[in-house]
């Protein structure tokens, strides 16, 4: 279960040690929490973050200024 493995300070290190183990790896420690709890969500949780994107990309068109008519 998901919860269990974010609760879990050895399943952290592991991932934590392969984050370090890239040598591209710039990320920030905010970043990474943010990436281990992505990661470790219930799928209740994902689904609610994948509408809350698509409900705010859906408005996207709706708050562009009308760009005028074409030449």
């Amino acid at each position: 279960m998901p919860t269990d493995r974010l609760n879990d300070l050895a399943a952290f290190r592991a991932f934590l040690d392969a984050k370090l183990a890239d040598p591209g790896n710039d990320l920030t420690l905010a970043e990474v929490l943010t990436l281990w709890k992505a990661e470790n969500q219930t799928e209740q949780e994902a689904e609610e973050a994948h509408r809350t994107v698509r409900d705010a990309l859906a408005e996207v068109p709706a708050n562009r200024p009308d760009p005028g008519p074409k030449p």
